[in-house]
């Protein structure tokens, strides 16, 4: 596990973050998901975070995201969502076509915390704790 250390913590918090074109449009061509990573990046590193993998296909992406503790997860995936949103149309204005009412991503997303011991070792470890 690798952790990252700050003036008052140390930690290793990892996020697999999954975003899905609205209607299952297949709209990322290879060189559309490239740019759309290069963006999502850039974005990150404004928050913060460190984009560790990334990858997807016609009609969604992943993205796994290292992260310190007062990283706003939320706002975050907001500005991914808006931002490659509007530079994809914008760079790539034949993507219009393929979507429905300028929609490019679906309203939800999918989030869950990655790395680490399962949960099942952490509740043990702690359960066996005491004086």
């Amino acid at each position: 596990m690798e952790l990252t250390y700050s003036h008052h913590s140390v930690f290793s918090l990892n996020y697999h973050l999954v975003l899905v074109v609205a209607y299952r449009r297949k709209v990322l061509t290879e060189h559309v998901l490239s740019r759309c990573l290069e963006i999502a990046g850039d974005i990150a590193t404004d928050f913060r975070a460190k984009i560790v993998e990334a990858n997807g296909e016609p009609d969604h992406i992943h993205i796994l995201l290292s992260a310190p503790p007062e990283f706003n997860l939320c706002r975050l995936i907001n500005s991914l969502k808006t931002v490659t949103s509007r530079r994809l149309k914008k760079e790539f204005p034949d993507i219009r076509e393929k979507l429905w009412k300028e929609k490019f991503w679906t309203a939800s997303y999918f989030v869950v915390t990655a790395g680490g011991a399962p949960l099942e070792v952490i509740q043990q470890y702690i359960e066996e704790q005491g004086i």
